[in-house]
């Protein structure tokens, strides 16, 4: 009886320890259903690279984390369209760490195509406005759980896209 009630006990804090761990490493790992999507802010662009039929581009921006939990962004990456052709795409593989209502500086490298530039160039110039192209900005991030990636992709549309490059 005395082997059974040893047995008990072990048995009962082996699984009082593992369920104070499992808190303990579960406890900031966001929730998926409450993660608020991260808001980026573009601080500047610097040409790194400028060449005949492309150019690269560093491009730094502010990430802040509006989350009551901290996050980890392992890439980020972007595409521009213009009437449907992609004009500028980005990315980056460097991991960010993001406590709750953190904001931190984080650099993506930005590929321009120039041939995808110059008909847009070319269309301005022969009459066809700016204004009248058709633009969306594809945004697509991955915040890193324990348990594997969550995606997050964004799509700003047209109207949204016109509305901050011209505000009349």
């Amino acid at each position: 009886c005395q082997v059974i009630d040893d047995l008990f006990m072990r048995s009962y804090i082996i699984t009082a320890i593992v369920l104070f761990c499992a808190q303990c490493f579960c406890r900031d790992i966001p929730d998926p259903d409450k993660l608020k999507e991260l808001e980026f802010m573009v601080k500047s662009i610097k040409i790194e690279d400028a060449r005949v039929m492309s150019s690269t581009f560093r491009m730094t921006m502010d990430v802040y984390n509006p989350n009551s939990s901290k996050v980890s962004m392992g890439r980020f990456e972007f595409r521009f369209y213009a009437d449907g052709k992609k004009f500028v795409h980005g990315r980056s593989e460097e991991r960010l760490e993001l406590e709750k209502l953190e904001t931190k500086s984080y650099t993506v490298s930005v590929d321009i195509n120039h041939i995808g530039a110059g008909k847009i160039i070319l269309d301005f110039i022969n009459g066809k406005k700016l204004k009248d192209k058709k633009y969306s900005l594809e945004l697509t991030y991955f915040i890193e759980t324990p348990f594997g990636d969550l995606t997050f992709t964004m799509t700003i549309p047209d109207e949204k896209i016109k509305e901050a490059l011209w505000k009349d």
